[in-house]
């Protein structure tokens, strides 16, 4: 993971170093707060965005000012290969 960017209140790009599978709908994040580790905020709705990025939506709006931690539980390049967090 390169860089996680946000593009509105519900929706984040997350970038990659390497180019991803098409099917990313088996990719899985975990998205908390910086301030409470214990409460996630549900990532649904992801989408291929080019070849080494994907855009997901946050099920809760993100709150300005407010720092997050994100984890890749699952996510594979073209060659099929596990990406590391």
């Amino acid at each position: 993971m390169t860089e996680v960017s946000v593009v509105d209140a519900n929706t984040l790009k997350i970038s990659f170093s390497k180019d991803l599978i098409e099917d990313v709908s088996m990719f899985e994040f975990l998205l908390t707060p910086k301030s409470d580790d214990t409460k996630e905020i549900v990532l649904g709705n992801l989408a291929l965005s080019g070849s080494n990025a994907v855009v997901a939506k946050a099920m809760e709006a993100l709150t300005e000012n407010t720092e997050y931690n994100i984890v890749v539980v699952f996510a594979s390049d073209k060659d099929g290969n596990s990406i590391e967090n």
